[in-house]
């Protein structure tokens, strides 16, 4: 049973009013403590908790998802090119060749760094990213970051529009440091992990590279023309 079961409502404006009465001669103390060392009442207190934490923590929840935010990336500022026996150059030194994508609306390039992480390109603007002013330019992306310079080179040209020369914005991702023990390229439409490293395709081959020049025909199987007749003619003794 419980202890405050029959108490009336005149009961309890009646213990209301001892404790003040006992507040107002001194003997106890109305107001709690970190009420008086903050210098306002109890009901102010509480008042001013409610309305403060909910204030903060969407203030938090703003910053967060600010942060976490994926810029939206527009269709002209998609990755669409096609790369061609590519070579993967980290500070000067060959990392991977014979590097074959066809990157179709890509919102972002990637490029890990064994002991770094992985760094993130795009075209457009995202939080704690560096401008890197033409980045890309013909069959080249370059740019250095973190006191590391990458390179991505194609035989051919990287066609399709947004691969041509334009700066770029780069950010080093460096929870993603232990992801493999060798460098890797890769592309995809998610700014955070994880990323999408798709598999290199084969070597493309040249189907008409073994094709030779086939013999002269013999002239009795050629159609007489006019060339043919002046031929003849000038043959003749």
């Amino acid at each position: 049973m419980s202890l405050f079961t029959g108490f009336s409502v005149s009961s309890t404006k009646f213990l209301s009013q001892s404790v003040l009465t006992l507040a107002a001669v001194g003997l106890i103390s109305a107001q709690p403590a970190f009420a008086q060392s903050k210098g306002f009442a109890c009901s102010d207190a509480v008042v001013a908790t409610k309305e403060a934490t909910p204030t903060a923590s969407k203030a938090a929840a703003k910053r967060r998802a600010k942060a976490e935010r994926e810029p939206s990336v527009s269709f002209d500022k998609k990755f669409s090119a096609k790369v061609t026996s590519g070579m993967l150059v980290i500070d000067g030194l060959v990392a991977k060749v014979h590097l074959n994508y066809d990157i179709h609306h890509a919102g972002y390039l990637y490029f890990f760094v064994p002991g770094e992480g992985t760094v993130v390109v795009s075209r457009v603007k995202m939080p704690d990213a560096v401008e890197v002013k033409d980045a890309i330019q013909g069959s080249t992306v370059a740019f250095k970051i973190g006191g590391h310079s990458l390179e991505l080179t194609s035989d051919a040209s990287l066609e399709g529009g947004p691969l041509e020369a334009h700066d770029v914005y780069v950010w080093l991702d460096k929870d993603t440091i232990l992801l493999s023990r060798t460098p890797q390229f890769g592309y995809g439409n998610t700014r955070r992990t994880p990323y999408a490293w798709p598999l290199s395709e084969p070597e493309r081959k040249d189907n008409y590279a073994h094709f030779v020049a086939p013999p002269p025909m013999p002239a009795n199987l050629l159609p007489e023309t006019k060339a043919t007749l002046v031929a003849a003619s000038v043959a003749k003794p």
